[in-house]
């Protein structure tokens, strides 16, 4: 076991840190209800510096454990201190170490006017250069850019994750890199309901369909559809069993849920 995840347990673990984070679940408990007794669980100076130390050592963890609980501690303590410059510059330390740039975006105070350690703005400059696509324009997460490189390596791929996590945004991805580097390849993405398929179909008609590109959500290939380079169909369950039942045509498989 490294050093660091040593300190990690031993912060987790810490009566000190417990303390800190039922004070601050009990601050924004009273908070939404509009109580009054809130007042008793603000931080001193003191506290906020602890606490939000903690946070940034959980943030180094390369867990989802812990880089949550760094998470809900920011999360929980910006609607209180987002103009407090200490918060600001733990913050934005902290986002950066788990990759999380469009939260550094919604913080009380503009960017620029944040004190930010050196050692963290380089990791930021470097981060943000390797987990920036492109094509999408857009900056992945660490786990978003760890999916991402996960894919670019296995035949078969299973990922499970939350609503928002950006699951859309890896299957853009992947068919950005097969139709760069595959001249004739077909994608199927398969949704559970008629509602997804729509949604997903009229966004792939906005990002994809070109003269070389054709998005199909029916089961037959009209003989016209068959001079594109790449098919990209988007089916539901019974629409694949249908389309298997026609046609022979292989394609990628990706299913959103």
């Amino acid at each position: 076991m490294m050093l660091v995840d040593k300190i990690i347990i031993k912060a987790e673990q810490s009566a000190y840190f417990k303390e800190l984070f039922d004070k601050l679940e009990k601050l924004n408990y009273y908070s939404f209800l509009k109580s009054t007794k809130k007042e008793e669980y603000r931080f001193s100076d003191k506290e906020l510096n602890d606490i939000l130390r903690f946070a940034d050592i959980f943030a180094s963890s390369s867990e989802s454990k812990y880089k949550n609980y760094a998470n809900r501690i920011v999360s929980n303590l910006q609607d209180f201190y987002c103009n407090n410059d200490l918060f600001n510059s733990y913050a934005v330390s902290i986002f950066t170490k788990m990759g999380l740039f469009p939260s550094i975006e919604i913080l009380g105070k503009n960017k620029s006017e944040i004190l930010i350690p050196k050692d963290i703005e380089f990791l930021e400059t470097y981060k943000k250069q390797i987990q920036y696509d492109k094509e999408l324009d857009v900056y992945y997460t660490d786990k978003q850019f760890e999916v991402v490189k996960e894919i670019q390596k296995k035949n078969n791929f299973s990922l499970s994750a939350p609503t928002s996590f950006g699951k859309t945004m890896i299957i853009s991805n992947f068919i950005n890199k097969v139709i760069k580097t595959k001249k004739s390849c077909n994608i199927c993405i398969l949704v559970p309901t008629n509602a997804l398929l729509k949604e997903i179909s009229t966004n792939m008609k906005t990002r994809y369909e070109s003269d070389q590109v054709k998005i199909i959500i029916y089961p037959e290939i009209k003989e016209k559809d068959k001079r594109f380079d790449n098919l990209i169909f988007v089916f539901t369950p019974e629409r694949l069993v249908s389309y298997y039942a026609k046609n022979t045509l292989d394609f990628h498989l990706v299913k959103k849920i």
